[in-house]
C-alpha cells in the first residue's frame, strides 16, 4: 500500500512546527565538539537560562547521582558532574521537555516515552562503556534522541494504526516496515529529519535515522548499531517500550560489528540491563 502523497506533506510540516533547540543547548553541544573549553564556560552557558539552571540543579540533587550534601552553585555541580555528565543533563532537560505529549499512536504517555528514551541512553552509555569507549561521548546523546521523531508522527500513527498492526500481524511485516507502508515513512526517518533541523551531527543523524536499519548507517555504523543494541534490550525489559517494540530483539549484525560476542556480550548486556533498570522509579527518570 502507498501512502498517501498529501499525507508525507502534511508530517513535514508537524515537522516543522516542532520547537527549535534552544540556543543553550545548541552552545552545549557546539562546546562538546570544541578542544578548547572549560568547566567555567559550560557552567556560563547553562546560567544563561535559569530554567536550564534550575533542573541541572534539580536532577544534579536527585537520589540518582547519590551525592552527599545538596549543590546549590550550578559551577559547583558542573565541576562535580563532569562535562559529559553536565551535558547530558542539559540534553536530558531538553529532550524530556520535548516529549511532554502523549504518543498515544505508538500507545505509549509521555511518561512512558521518557522512560524510554532515558532507559535506551544510559543503556546505550552503559554499552559503550563495555565495549566501545571511543562511542562514550555520542551514546548518551544518541540514544535520549533516537524517537523523537515519534513526538511529530504520532497522530498519523494514531489515525491509520488499523492498518499498521494489520500488516504487523497480518503479513508478518516489522513496525518499521508497515510504518513506511502505510505513512510513507518511519518515525526514525522523521526523527532524522528533525535532528537536521536541529542541526545536530551527522554522526547522530545516522544513529537516530537508521536505530531499526543499522546496516543502513553510513555515517556512523557503530553508534547506530550501538542505538538499536540498546533500543532493542529496553524492548525487551519493557522500558517504556510502545507498540514499536513488538519486533524488538539484539540485531546479530549490530552485535558482530560492536565485537560483541559470548562473556563479553553476556557482561554488557548484564551492565546494561542493570543500568537500564535502575532508572525505574527515580526522580531522573520521572522528570521531576
Amino acid at each position: 500500500m502507498d501512502a498517501e502523497p498529501r499525507l508525507v506533506d502534511q508530517i513535514l510540516a508537524a515537522v516543522d512546527r516542532l520547537p527549535p533547540m534552544p540556543q543553550s543547548v545548541a552552545e552545549v553541544m557546539q562546546l562538546s565538539r570544541s578542544d578548547d573549553f572549560g568547566a567555567g564556560d559550560l557552567a556560563e552557558v547553562v546560567c544563561r537560562d535559569p530554567t536550564l539552571a534550575a533542573r541541572v540543579l534539580t536532577l544534579c540533587n536527585s537520589g540518582f547521582f547519590g551525592l552527599s550534601r545538596e549543590v546549590t552553585s550550578v559551577h559547583k555541580a558542573v565541576l562535580l558532574l563532569g562535562f559529559e555528565m553536565t551535558k547530558n543533563l542539559v540534553f536530558s532537560s531538553f529532550v524530556h521537555s520535548t516529549v511532554q505529549t502523549d504518543v498515544g499512536g505508538y500507545a505509549q504517555t509521555a511518561a512512558s516515552l521518557w522512560e524510554h528514551s532515558f532507559g535506551v541512553a544510559t543503556a546505550s552509555l552503559a554499552l559503550a562503556t563495555e565495549a566501545a569507549a571511543d562511542l562514550t561521548d555520542e551514546a548518551y546523546t544518541a540514544g535520549l534522541l533516537h524517537d523523537i521523531g515519534k513526538v511529530a508522527l504520532t497522530t498519523f500513527v494514531a489515525q491509520r494504526m488499523d492498518e499498521v498492526l494489520h500488516r504487523v500481524k497480518a503479513l508478518g511485516e516489522s513496525f518499521s516496515v508497515a510504518e513506511q507502508q502505510v505513512l510513507g515513512t518511519t518515525h526514525a526517518e522523521v526523527g532524522g529529519l528533525v535532528a537536521d533541523r536541529w542541526k545536530i551531527s551527522a554522526g547522530l543523524q545516522d544513529a537516530i535515522r537508521y536505530h531499526h536499519q543499522p546496516r543502513r548507517a553510513t555515517e556512523h555504523p557503530r553508534l547506530t548499531a550501538l542505538v538499536g543494541l540498546a533500543d532493542g534490550l529496553c524492548g525487551i525489559l519493557g522500558i517504556g517500550a510502545g507498540l514499536d517494540a513488538t519486533d524488538c530483539g539484539l540485531d546479530p549484525g549490530s552485535l558482530q560489528l560492536l565485537g560483541l560476542d559470548g562473556a563479553k556480550l553476556e557482561a554488557a548486556l548484564a551492565v546494561a540491563s542493570d543500568r537500564a533498570l535502575a532508572i525505574r522509579g527515580t526522580e531522573l527518570s520521572t522528570g521531576t
